[in-house]
Order: C-alpha cells, then structure tokens, then sequence
C-alpha cells in the first residue's frame, strides 16, 4: 500500500471506441484519457497488466477459462450467459478488452437482468475510456442488485476518475456498509477525502485499510 503521504498523487484502484447500438440509447461515446495514472492494485475482479502476466500461471489460467467457456456456450447457446459472462472476465484480464466488452453483451442480450454482466462490462468499458456508459452499466447493476459491494466500489472508481469525489466517497461509503472488510474501498476512500482535503478523515481510512489488510 502506498505512503499516506504520497496518496493524493495515487490513482484510485481500477477494478469498459465507440459504443455498439445495443450498448446503451444515444450517440456512441468517445474514449475519454484517464485523469490519473494507473496502479496496480486489486478488486474482487481485477485487470491484470500483461507485462508482468507474461506467461505466468495465472495467464494459462485465464487463457484456459475463456476457452472452457467458450466451450460451454458452443454447448449451449440459448443458455449461456453465464459462460458469456466468464469469458468477459477472462478477456478482461487478458487484456482483451473489446471482446470482453463484446462477451459482456452477449451475456446481458441472453438475461437483460444479470447484474453480474453489466458490472463486469463496466469493466471492460473503464478501461476504454467510456465513463459516462461504463456508470451507466453500474448504475443497472446496482438497480438489479442494491447490495453487490462490488458494483458500488467500482462505481466510486470511475467517479473519482471523473473528479465527482464527493458521490465517489458516497459510494466507497457504501460498498463499505455492505463489505465491512473490504481495505481497498476504505484506502480508495481516503484518497478521495485526501483530495478534498479532509486530512482526518483520509488518515482514519489508511488506518482502516492497512489494518485490514494485515488480517
């Protein structure tokens, strides 16, 4: 975990141009240059840098995921958004992040109330650049499922990105009421207060987060 010092110039963990018609109503959204650099820290679905996957384990792992799943959905089609789903995640940590995005609609085209999908579809959406539609996917996620932590955490990630610090504290405030345990939405919440000045407040989190993290 970085310095309590150096937090103000730490990005905010990250846990999905133009959009396809069925990604969402209105003009197709152009890929917007984050505002603060990228580290590398961990959500419950994190994005992996391929530089330092290289050919690790863990890229055998994901690479052997997207093919069972794939597998699975020449299996069954008509049923398949799970698999769809599971293949976004493996894309996702890939590096692969248009076919995620793509596995991601097919998922949500075969069960429109998957929360699952659009959560991880914002994902893959962040990470392109596409804010204001990857908040729109969380903005459903959350409304299909009002306690998943995750999608709240990763909304709060793509507001503070945005400088919307004072509705990214309320969702890290948020995510943290549902998973009390969860150091990385308190350390991603201090950064917020950190930049709003709220000094106190910032240091309370760090605490929190590295005591957390400890266990």
């Amino acid at each position: 975990m970085a310095d309590q010092d150096d937090a103000s110039k730490t990005l905010y963990v990250s846990c999905e141009l133009a959009e396809s018609k069925e990604d969402g109503p209105g003009e197709a959204e152009k890929p917007v240059q984050k505002k603060r650099p990228r580290k590398n820290l961990t959500y419950s679905v994190n994005l992996v840098d391929l530089r330092t996957l290289g050919d690790s384990p863990a890229r055998k792992c994901y690479e052997d995921l997207l093919e069972g799943s794939r597998a699975e959905i020449a299996k069954n089609p008509e049923d398949a958004s799970g698999s769809y789903e599971l293949c976004c995640i493996a894309l996702c940590e890939l590096g692969r992040l248009k076919e995620a995005k793509e596995a991601a609609r097919q998922a949500i085209k075969l069960n429109p109330k998957y929360a699952g999908a659009h959560r991880n579809r914002a994902v893959s959406k962040y990470e392109l650049g596409l804010y204001k539609t990857a908040i729109a996917d969380l903005n459903k996620a959350i409304d299909l499922d009002p306690e998943d932590a995750i999608a709240y955490e990763r909304r709060a990630v793509v507001k503070a990105t945005l400088e919307r610090l004072p509705e990214a504290i309320d969702d890290f405030t948020e995510a943290i009421k549902l998973d009390p345990m969860d150091y990385v939405a308190y350390y991603n919440r201090g950064l917020a207060r950190k930049e709003l000045g709220l000094d106190k407040e910032a240091d309370q989190d760090f605490e929190q987060a590295k005591r957390l993290e400890q266990k």
